[in-house]
């Protein structure tokens, strides 16, 4: 979750104040309920300007699904979805895909977005801030390496054959709360052996250790914990 809040440096939020601010029931940044999630920090009396995806976006399923998990209000009137019926709210934007959404952060002072981790590096460069959000555990905690991978493994050993689980408010107390496995559908017959065998090749080398890992550091992606690989594995095996 990122924000751009001049002279603000660190900001702890949590799935029931960003409902709030996104139904527009909190305006201002130095509500009480933030206040009370940031003791210590001085919070400017400015409105929020809160950013959305405006197109269909993974980051906006996964981001709802936080705000269901942790905000029943929310779950029964909005529920999540890859597109969302955003509550008309004054002064709020939305922006198309993860770039645009960057800009409009970026370009507007005291505005609040959620942006794909694979965009890390820039929303830094830009300037913005990275919220700590609230885990399902009680604790703070922003997405990092450790956070990141901590939410997988806490799921690693419950996640079935077929691999299709919600990782959203994963248990763990250093878990990140709104983490998701990357899914690539493929057809489990291949029109040739070599096709089949490329794909199998590949999709190998995507979940092991031996090559994955220098391309996933680069957009802040983390490997399978090794349970999860072992499933991938069989899944990939199924291709012929």
């Amino acid at each position: 979750m990122n924000f751009n809040l001049p002279g603000v440096k660190t900001l702890n939020l949590s799935g029931p104040i960003l409902t709030r601010i996104y139904e527009g029931k909190i305006t201002r940044w130095n509500d009480k309920a933030i206040a009370a999630a940031n003791l210590g920090v001085t919070l400017p009396a400015h409105i929020i300007v809160p950013i959305h995806y405006a197109d269909s976006s993974g980051d906006t399923f996964m981001f709802t699904q936080y705000l269901s998990a942790t905000d029943t209000g929310w779950a029964r009137k909005m529920g999540y979805g890859t597109t969302m019926s955003w509550p008309a709210i004054r002064g709020a934007l939305g922006a198309i895909g993860n770039s645009g959404v960057l800009a409009a952060a970026a370009g507007n002072p005291y505005s609040l977005a959620f942006i794909g981790i694979a965009y890390a590096n820039q929303a830094a460069a830009d300037g913005l801030g990275q919220a700590a959000l609230l885990n399902k555990a009680g604790h703070y905690v922003r997405p990092t390496s450790a956070t990141i991978s901590a939410a997988a493994e806490s799921v690693a050993s419950t996640t079935p054959a077929d691999e299709r689980i919600s990782m959203i408010y994963a248990p763990g107390a250093n878990a990140y709360p709104i983490v998701n496995y990357e899914y690539a559908i493929v057809n489990s017959t291949q029109p040739t052996q070599a096709l089949a065998k490329a794909e199998h090749d590949f999709l190998t080398y995507a979940i092991t250790t031996g090559g994955a890992p220098s391309f996933l550091s680069k957009a802040h992606f983390q490997p399978l914990p090794t349970p999860v690989q072992a499933l991938s594995a069989k899944q990939i095996a199924k291709i012929k």
